[in-house]
């Protein structure tokens, strides 16, 4: 009984193998997805990539509260 058993202990060691990679697998994409949108956020709120990227838009928001708080 004990030979019948053993491939079916091997192919149950191969499919816990190939499943470990498998989670490895997304775990990787999973924290290098979450890594981007992380930085993506990052970038969104960072007060000096907005001024960088809208330089225009900052002079004008700028100029406008300004006058707001001049107007006061």
């Amino acid at each position: 009984m004990a030979e019948g058993t053993e491939p079916i202990r091997e192919e149950i060691a191969a499919l816990r193998d190939s499943m470990s990679a498998t989670v490895s697998q997304i775990e990787t994409q999973v924290r290098s997805t979450l890594d981007e949108k992380v930085e993506q956020v990052h970038r969104v709120t960072d007060l000096r990539h907005l001024v960088a990227d809208h330089p225009w838009q900052a002079l004008g928001l700028a100029v406008a509260v300004g006058f707001l708080l001049g107007r006061k």
